[in-house]
């Protein structure tokens, strides 16, 4: 390790409005083994929050010094993860206000940074924690839904038996490397803004990553770095699913749009999510499983917001 940074990692926590959760998620780091030696600070990241986050915090910092509270001004989660760019030590580590580490993600992370050469961005395993009793619906929604609520597996045991195909990078969690952030900074920094209170826009995660990982890093995926994300019932019910799903969609078209030759990217997605509605909304009056019948549904809403959008620009020659 560089002798210049006593130790490996800063935690940075963006949060809006997480009074609700941000005590467990603060105490989970802070009785994670290997935490005195790894993490040089913990940053908590105010995104114009107006309940009494700010006032746990600070309490929590009476306690334990290193934590940092920092109130970010401009709503939006990628302006909040942009104060990570102040970090001193080699690594990030992004945890949303939800997020739950379990024994042992500290010396995971550890581990997975030393043993793999060139590493950038690392991701752990996410899975969903329950609030209340769900109804079978919720259930059924849940289980439909987990990839979408930033969710890698359902439960330990789908963990243990299932092979991870995680090979795309996502925010909960996300580890980057901070030279990396640094010049994804001076570089210009995103232009999606993520979520802004209770806009549920996304994708800023995966701009990061992509922009990372572009100038030459790789991304691993460690399943034995295991957090809990905390699903409030109400994340699965309608409204908010709907929300979600358009909200995804549309900063998945905002990406394709960034990319070299993005009217050709457009084109084929276009051509190729109109094909895929004209199957589902054939097959959907076929499936008799709900979880699937689900699944059908909410692809049919993602790709008809993205064609929608596509239609849209094309009109307008965009």
């Amino acid at each position: 390790m560089n002798l210049e940074y006593p130790k490996l990692i800063t935690i940075v926590i963006c949060t809006y409005n997480g009074a609700k959760n941000i005590i467990d998620v603060l105490e989970a780091i802070l009785t994670q083994d290997g935490y005195n030696e790894l993490v040089e600070s913990i940053m908590v990241v105010d995104n114009c929050s107006t309940d009494n986050t700010k006032q746990l915090v600070l309490e929590m910092r009476n306690r334990c010094p290193i934590i940092k509270y920092v109130y970010e001004s401009k709503p939006g989660l990628s302006n909040a993860r942009r104060n990570a760019v102040l970090a001193r030590t080699p690594w990030v580590a992004y945890l949303d206000d939800d997020n739950i580490i379990l024994p042992g993600w500290l010396i995971e992370l550890e581990k997975t940074i030393i043993n793999n050469a060139n590493v950038g961005v690392i991701n752990g395993a996410v899975l969903p924690r329950t609030t209340c009793e769900y109804t079978k619906d919720h259930v059924n929604k849940l289980k439909s839904m987990y990839n979408n609520l930033a969710c890698t597996h359902l439960s330990e045991k789908d963990l243990m038996e299932k092979n991870p195909r995680v090979k795309k990078p996502f925010g909960a969690g996300l580890c980057v490397l901070t030279k990396a952030l640094q010049k994804v900074n001076d570089d210009g920094w995103l232009s999606l803004i993520g979520r802004q209170g209770d806009v549920l826009s996304s994708g800023e995660d995966g701009e990061l990553s992509y922009k990372v990982l572009n100038q030459g890093y790789k991304y691993i995926f460690n399943k034995r770095m295991v957090m809990h994300h905390v699903i409030p019932i109400n994340r699965l019910e309608d409204e908010y699913i709907n929300k979600l799903i358009k909200g995804l969609a549309a900063d998945s078209y905002v990406y394709i749009s960034m990319k070299k030759n993005y009217f050709l990217q457009r084109l084929l997605r276009l051509i190729k999510y109109f094909l895929s509605n004209l199957y589902d909304l054939v097959a959907i009056h076929f499936v008799k499983d709900e979880v699937k019948r689900l699944k059908v549904k909410y692809r049919i809403l993602a790709y008809n917001t993205v064609i929608k959008l596509i239609i849209k620009d094309k009109i307008i020659m965009r």
